[in-house]
């Protein structure tokens, strides 16, 4: 009975060295962003920073705070409330009484319109600033976040800088999902390809995009991604696709966010994206869960069955797998900051996130994409919603076992 578990244990664990292997490789091409330092110029460029917020009423004001602390001179800020049903439109109303921010209470998204592209579209009308900021409404930033991003698109050239924020990792839960999303969509979009304008694969992150008001124009702007649930890749890819720059980078000290705090936060905020990240095709879900169960799980299982039963070449090639898998996620480690003993979660984050996009499969086959109590037609999303033939393997599924980590450690840090 042990041949076949000793057949797939081999298969896993040179699977996983592999991996690993190429995890490293890009941990050596990937770019950080550090925040700069000296005086800024007063002939910098203007920027209007847009923030759309949905029932954020636990941050909102604190991000808005961020922004308006920004060492940079010319910036004018808009907060869009897209019809919040807590405090947050009376929130901004109080907090625009004593600062400088125009607060835009959202009207009903058009027929088509889906997530937040409404109300940045609304937020983003009219602006004649030559650079568009858009931050999400639970983002911390560093003061000198926007002087960085403007000085890094001056030294690469570049139409689109987005940074992928740090999230703040405080509960178990967090932690073992934030380490298998993190590979897994590292595998579709590493970054150092993504600022290649060579390579197709292209990312932005929603949470820190500034681009070029041009551009934005150019490409039409957040209308043209009105019915994406997983609207930032999208738009990084119009962008790179009609000729533009991105340069998409890893701050941690830059920007960094509050990750979803009990596992039923985590549930109801990462279902939304999960069937959309896999282009609603059911054979990529029962693929990547079947698949990616089988890998995070063979390694401990081998070892566990090896050593019960006596069997050395079972435990043996358990655990080069089990100990392959640990090294590709320990990367990420230093960049969250949390504990090392995260190497052994990624078998339970695994089959948490397989549970979430099962969920995510059920409630669109069911017609409706829920979030934070709005739900939308799934019909109408996925008609309008495009195929992305900008990743590293368009072919490979979406939730397949991790392979590269999206957060990848800061050389410059200790763990």
């Amino acid at each position: 009975m042990t041949t076949p578990l000793l057949i797939v244990a081999i298969v896993s664990a040179l699977i996983w060295t592999a991996m690993t292997a190429t995890i490293f490789h890009h941990v050596l091409k990937t770019q950080y962003l550090r925040p700069i330092s000296g005086p800024i110029s007063a002939d910098s460029p203007r920027v209007e920073v847009v923030i759309p917020a949905l029932n954020e009423e636990e941050r909102v004001e604190t991000t808005v705070r961020n922004v308006l602390a920004q060492e940079y001179p010319h910036l004018h800020l808009t907060v869009v409330n897209d019809r919040s049903t807590d405090q947050t439109g009376a929130i901004l109303d109080r907090l625009a009484e004593t600062l400088p921010v125009r607060v835009i209470h959202g009207v009903p998204r058009p027929t088509g319109w889906v997530g937040k592209t409404w109300a940045i579209s609304q937020g983003a009308s009219g602006a004649t600033a030559e650079w568009l900021l858009f931050v999400d409404a639970d983002m911390e930033l560093h003061p000198r976040a926007l002087a960085t991003a403007l000085d890094q698109a001056s030294k690469a050239d570049a139409d689109l800088v987005s940074i992928i924020a740090r999230p703040e990792i405080k509960t178990f839960w967090q932690g073992a999902i934030a380490v298998t999303i993190g590979e897994l969509l590292f595998t579709m979009y590493p970054t150092h390809l993504a600022n290649d304008p060579k390579s197709p694969v292209a990312i932005a992150a929603g949470g820190f995009l500034l681009v070029k008001r041009s551009v934005y124009e150019r490409v039409g702007g957040h209308e043209a991604v009105r019915a994406e649930i997983v609207e930032d890749i999208q738009f990084g890819r119009l962008v790179k696709q009609s000729g533009g720059r991105l340069s998409i980078h890893l701050a941690p000290d830059l920007a960094w966010t509050h990750m979803y705090g009990t596992f039923g936060d985590l549930w109801r905020g990462l279902r939304k994206n999960a069937y959309a990240g896999m282009e609603y095709q059911l054979r990529k879900y029962i693929a990547g869960a079947i698949g990616g169960q089988i890998m995070a799980w063979t390694p401990m299982v081998a070892t566990v069955v090896g050593l019960a039963i006596g069997s050395w070449p079972l435990a043996i090639v358990g655990a080069w797998g089990w100990l392959a898998q640990a090294l590709s996620v320990a990367p990420s480690i230093p960049y969250l900051r949390i504990s090392p003993l995260f190497v052994l979660t990624l078998p339970l984050g695994s089959l948490a996130y397989t549970a979430i996009a099962t969920a995510s499969v059920w409630n669109h086959h069911r017609g409706r994409i829920i979030w934070k109590g709005v739900t939308f037609s799934a019909t109408d999303v996925q008609a309008a919603s495009r195929p992305d033939p900008g990743r590293a393997d368009a072919s490979r599924p979406v939730a397949a076992a991790a392979s590269l980590p999206l957060v990848v450690p800061d050389p410059e840090r200790p763990a």
